[in-house]
């Protein structure tokens, strides 16, 4: 009888593991390497810690954190490695308002110099809870109307700064969540330990007053064939080419949403080989009551990318264009510019604007692509009050 007993269990364990590995099988590269994370951290094979300190600056403070080991062993592509996040105060005994300036990261891997050791990072983002900081700002109409990211860096791109003067402005005690995620294009062989320093720039207000930026994020987007998510071979009107695009499914890939004349819409597409320009209106993200002056844009783009432009439709000008540099000697980005300004430049309410994407696919085959733009506005509203209050 108690073979019987023993037989059986074995039976059911055996179909239990068989499950679950056949699960981890069919999983998405995500979830696998989530799970495959969440094993080594629990094991305790991999260091789980984040680390913070905070220290004076030579203009200001800088808050330095570091992220737990991730383990880079295959090939994943944008959104599909490892990742880790973790919610932080910057100062939780006091109340009292900073001024973010400025987001630097780099990445840490055994025997590989800085450049190449950030080849792996596919992004990092700096975010904050909306509800508690309009909340908190008594602003609770501009709940919803952003993401929640205020800063998202990617390789060629890790030093981001505000223009001088220029802050984004945060309580002390605020939730604030720093995250990261592994990128692998091109060691098939990789077997390897990477962690991750940030290191926050910022200002007490009490010792030096900024003036606010409010951010604002476009993405491109393109329309899709419901019927036909993973064939779609279309003309669009947001391209000058034939565009073929793809709902990632079970990836978290981005956004996915309907434009003005009712298509439904997708941030990330699949781009055959060579060269191609996508448009997206302007107008889909963020329309404009008044007029409007942006003193910083942040980009982000795959590889393949030349350039990401924000147009001024209506004055037939170039807002800005983010020049993109790719590596030659493997898939990678050397160098997405960016625009600072202390001046600034004005968008108008009655003004029509575009985001244009140029891409050179010189790859084998199709790859994912998207671009995004992170704009910063001055912040009048909320500098009044300020000034009223402070």
């Amino acid at each position: 009888m108690k073979k019987v007993k023993i037989k059986r269990l074995l039976v059911f364990f055996g179909i239990v593991i068989g499950l679950c590995f056949a699960g981890y099988r069919w999983a998405t590269p995500l979830t696998r390497n989530t799970l495959k994370k969440e094993l080594l951290h629990s094991a305790h094979i991999l260091n789980s810690k984040w680390s913070k300190s905070i220290s004076k600056a030579n203009d200001g403070y800088q808050a330095k954190f570091n992220s737990p080991t991730l383990l880079v062993d295959d090939i994943f592509g944008s959104m599909k490695g490892p990742a880790t996040s973790n919610t932080f105060l910057l100062n939780e005994k006091e109340e009292e308002l900073y001024w973010i300036t400025g987001l630097n990261v780099s990445a840490n891997v055994e025997d590989k110099n800085q450049e190449d050791a950030n080849d792996f990072v596919c992004h990092v983002n700096f975010d904050h809870s909306q509800i508690e900081h309009f909340s908190r700002f008594d602003l609770e109409e501009r709940i919803n109307l952003q993401i929640p990211q205020l800063i998202t860096l990617t390789k060629g791109g890790l030093d981001f700064d505000f223009p001088e003067g220029f802050g984004y402005p945060i309580f002390s005690n605020e939730k604030i969540v720093l995250g990261t995620q592994a990128l692998n294009l091109n060691d098939k062989s990789a077997f390897f330990k990477i962690d991750y320093d940030f290191v926050l720039s910022f200002q007490k207000d009490k010792e030096k007053r900024l003036k606010p930026l409010y951010m604002r994020y476009v993405i491109l987007s393109l329309p899709y064939d419901e019927n036909d998510l993973e064939h779609q071979d279309r003309e669009s009107m947001y391209s000058d080419s034939k565009v073929r695009c793809v709902i990632t499914r079970g990836n978290n890939l981005g956004f996915n949403g309907v434009n003005a004349k009712g298509e439904p819409i997708t941030s990330f597409w699949k781009v055959p080989k060579g060269k191609h320009t996508y448009r997206s209106a302007f107008e889909e993200y963020i329309k404009l009551d008044t007029i409007m002056t942006l003193h910083k844009i942040n980009s982000h783009v795959h590889p393949y990318s030349e350039s990401i432009e924000l147009r001024d439709i209506t004055a037939d000008s170039t807002v800005f264009k983010s020049l993109v540099t790719n590596k030659q000697d493997k898939i990678g980005l050397r160098e997405i510019t960016s625009f600072s300004s202390v001046k600034g430049v004005k968008l108008y309410p009655d003004h029509k604007y575009e985001i244009v994407q140029e891409v050179n696919n010189t790859s084998e085959g199709e790859i994912e692509m998207m671009g995004s733009m992170f704009l910063y506005f001055y912040d009048h509203k909320l500098d009044k009050k300020l000034r009223s209050i402070l």
